[in-house]
């Protein structure tokens, strides 16, 4: 159902023979939510960022069940930084991006946010997780907006109510049309 996109970008995936990492690693992290959407434009800015390993998903912001988002945190290791290109791509759940945050921060990561308005945000201090966490409530809001939008669009076109609009409206543009075509009709005939 999931789909779980991981990109090796560069060769820098050092292991040495026991399984320890030499270099500490960029992982990044980029989330779509239906399966007609790509991960492209997210892909490529964190490339461009300088990401070692990139781990992806195709699912909502709400879901926890997210198999990249997991192997992306598990890979993470002190000294690693985990980077994501915009903060409601991580969750569009405030809850669950603070305990990603205090996850990421108890392991001895490093939080980077890309483009948006959390991009200049350190996440090492308390002020930054504060605000961190603001812009994540403020996303669940947003998202809980549309959701009640999205919810009254569909009951109303179920109940019908759209349907007898747009046709006293085609109705209109009809009458409207002939008459402009009976006026025009009267003007050459004079």
């Amino acid at each position: 159902m999931y789909s779980c996109i991981i990109l090796r970008l560069r060769s820098v995936w050092l292991r040495t023979h026991q399984g320890e990492r030499v270099a500490p690693l960029r992982i990044g992290y980029a989330r779509v939510s239906g399966s007609g959407q790509r991960t492209r434009l997210q892909m490529h800015a964190l490339s461009v960022s300088g990401c070692d390993v990139i781990y992806g998903d195709k699912a909502k912001g709400t879901d926890l069940d997210r198999p990249g988002l997991e192997e992306a945190l598990l890979c993470c290791r002190q000294g690693d930084e985990f980077i994501i290109w915009k903060l409601d791509r991580l969750s569009r759940r405030q809850l669950h991006v603070i305990q990603i945050l205090e996850f990421l921060i108890a392991s001895g990561v490093s939080f980077r946010i890309i483009e948006g308005i959390g991009a200049s945000i350190d996440a090492q201090e308390a002020e930054g997780r504060t605000l961190i966490g603001m812009l994540a409530a403020f996303g669940e809001y947003e998202w809980e907006l549309v959701r009640a939008r999205t919810r009254a669009g569909v009951a109303s076109s179920r109940s019908g109510l759209w349907r007898r609009i747009e046709h006293r409206q085609a109705d209109k543009m009809h009458r409207e049309a002939k008459y402009r075509r009976s006026s025009a009709k009267q003007r050459t005939q004079d």
